[in-house]
This record gives C-alpha cells, sequence and structure tokens, in this order.
C-alpha cells in the first residue's frame, strides 16, 4: 500500500497538487486545511487564538481520518504541513499499516512564501478563518516554516521549489506517483 504526503511550508503549492493527484489518480484526499476550513464554516470565524483552537482540532481529525483510512488498504493523499507527534503518528500509523510513503515536499524563500501568502489574502483566495493577516511577518511563523522543511517521511522523495513554474511542479508530481503507483 502506498500513502502520498505533500508537505512543506504555507503557501508553498501543495494543496494544488493534491487536487491534481486527486483529479489524475481518484485518490482519497485527506487535506488538513480543508477540515478546518470546515470547522471555521461550522462554527465561525475568530481571532488568532480561535485559529490555533481549530487547527488543533483539524490534526485530530486528521489522525482519525489517517487510521480509517489504514484500515481500508488503500492508496491515499495526506496533505498538510505537519510537524511533533502529528509527523510521529503519520509515520508509525504507516508503518505499523504497511504502507509505502511517497513524499511530495513543496517549499520555497521565506520572502516568495510572504509575498505568496500576502497576496492571496489580499485577493480573498485563502478561507478567512486562518487569519493569515494576523500571522504575517511574525517571528514564530518563521520558525515554525523552518521545522516544516525539515519534516522528511520517507526515502522515497520529491522535493519541488515553488519558485518554479507551478505546471511543471504539477506535472512533476503527476510522474513520480504514476511511476510508484
Amino acid at each position: 500500500m502506498i500513502l502520498i504526503i505533500i508537505s512543506g511550508p504555507p503557501a508553498t503549492g501543495k494543496t494544488l497538487i493534491a487536487v491534481a493527484l486527486e483529479k489524475d489518480t481518484s485518490l482519497v484526499v485527506i487535506s488538513k486545511d480543508r477540515i478546518k476550513e470546515q470547522l471555521f464554516d461550522e462554527r465561525g470565524i475568530g481571532d488568532k487564538a480561535w485559529s490555533k483552537k481549530l487547527g488543533k482540532e483539524s490534526y485530530e481529525i486528521v489522525v482519525k481520518r489517517l487510521h480509517e483510512l489504514f484500515m481500508t488498504k488503500q492508496p491515499f493523499i495526506l496533505e498538510g504541513n505537519y510537524s511533533g507527534s502529528t509527523a510521529d503518528q503519520i509515520r508509525d500509523g504507516a508503518r505499523e499499516n504497511e504502507y509505502r510513503i511517497l513524499q511530495i515536499k513543496c517549499d520555497a524563500p521565506d520572502e516568495f512564501i510572504e509575498e505568496r501568502m500576502k497576496k492571496r489574502w489580499e485577493s480573498g483566495e485563502r478561507h478567512r478563518g486562518h487569519v493569515d493577516d494576523q500571522t504575517l511577518g511574525e517571528q514564530d511563523f518563521g520558525e515554525t516554516r523552518a521545522q516544516e522543511r525539515h519534516i522528511v517521511f520517507s526515502d522515497e522523495l520529491l522535493e519541488l521549489d515553488e519558485c518554479s513554474s507551478l505546471a511543471d511542479n504539477v506535472t512533476k508530481a503527476l510522474e513520480f506517483v504514476k511511476r510508484r503507483l
């Protein structure tokens, strides 16, 4: 069995690649942000503390859904920025359920990420519950991105730089996955 993990800091193209893979492969996608946005829609939008609270809940839901999908013994996609105990639970669950992990690791320089986040916030493209306007430029935000850059789940790793053409990155990701399914 195969688990495809699309990881990396915010605004590096993870969701776009997950959507392309979902469309092309018909695999189920678990997306932390999709879950968090559903929670915002159900419970409302608040401040930074509220966003963090729902973020924590979304990680718990991801882990629960992850274990449910492991039981199906079918390949699936996990998209999001995972670290700490959540990353450990993902690795452990995959190992216990004999899943091979393919990781697509997205990244970009800090300046590019901050600019992309700002643009998607200002354009309305980003769900308002994420309160990116309250986190842009914070020192701890940069530290979080640094931690996410170093999370490696497997030996089968494709590293993508968001500064490259998005179309090229999607093509590379599709080829990487299709050769291994």
